[in-house]
């Protein structure tokens, strides 16, 4: 469908005020980028995954590089990429680095790409994003994994708001690209083949989101994952949509 398809959206701060249709502009001024960005809006923003130990590509990453690459060439405004992420996997290559190449071969001209390489978290995409949306820009499309877009949507929003901007949060999950059975002790110890975490199947990765929303989102994430920032909690209507949405992810599966 439709990149402007809203039935998805959310509120990005429930702090903030908006117009009646909820698309008042930034209150903060966020710098351009270039030419490229200055005007465009939407913007797609893609989390990165870490890597395979030996530098490969995981399932679940270029499942997320395909679905925004689709995004962006089924939207009429062709709108720009950031793709967020750093080298969590001590790789030697960052996330988003991967994902500009995934996603030049899948037809995104690479005028239309942009990297953020630092981010080692998720709170972390959603901050280290920020200076890089253009000035104006009211709405992301936010793709990442269906199991990951819960939590991810929630801290994008929590970001937003602690920096007085009105951003909406339109979501477009990707599929995992898990494997359907859990990866063996030998293959995880094995350099060639999957890490741990690339090594989990979407229902445990799943579960793995459902306690990070309602052990850790608040109560660590938004206090730790930036050094030197804590960042507000929404309210708690917020916390509970996102508990609910992981809950039907995993009903799903």
């Amino acid at each position: 469908g439709s990149g402007r398809d809203r039935s998805s959206s959310l509120a990005s701060a429930s702090t903030a005020s908006t117009d009646g249709a909820g698309r008042a502009g930034s209150k903060v001024s966020v710098s351009s980028i270039g030419d490229a960005l200055e005007n465009s809006m939407p913007v797609i923003v893609v989390l990165g995954q870490s890597l395979n130990p030996d530098g490969s590509t995981p399932a679940t990453l270029l499942e997320r590089a395909e679905a925004a690459a689709s995004l962006h060439l089924s939207t009429a405004s062709r709108p720009p990429i950031i793709a967020t992420g750093g080298d969590t996997a001590g790789t030697g290559t960052s996330e988003a680095e991967v994902m500009r190449k995934l996603l030049r071969e899948l037809g995104v001209p690479d005028a239309k790409i942009i990297l953020e390489p630092r981010a080692k978290n998720t709170l972390q995409n959603a901050w280290e994003s920020v200076p890089m949306l253009p000035k104006g820009c009211d709405e992301i499309f936010l793709v990442t994994s269906d199991f990951h877009m819960p939590r991810s949507a929630y801290l994008f929003e929590a970001v937003f708001a602690s920096k007085d901007m009105i951003v909406s949060v339109v979501q477009h999950p990707a599929r995992s690209g898990c494997q359907v059975v859990q990866a063996t002790s030998e293959q995880r110890s094995d350099k060639s083949c999957v890490s741990t975490i690339n090594g989990q199947s979407a229902v445990l990765r799943a579960r793995n989101e459902a306690h990070f929303i309602k052990h850790e989102v608040v109560q660590i994430g938004l206090l730790e994952h930036i050094p030197g920032v804590q960042i507000p909690a929404l309210p708690q209507w917020r916390l509970e949509l996102a508990q609910s949405q992981i809950q039907e992810c995993m009903s799903q599966l």
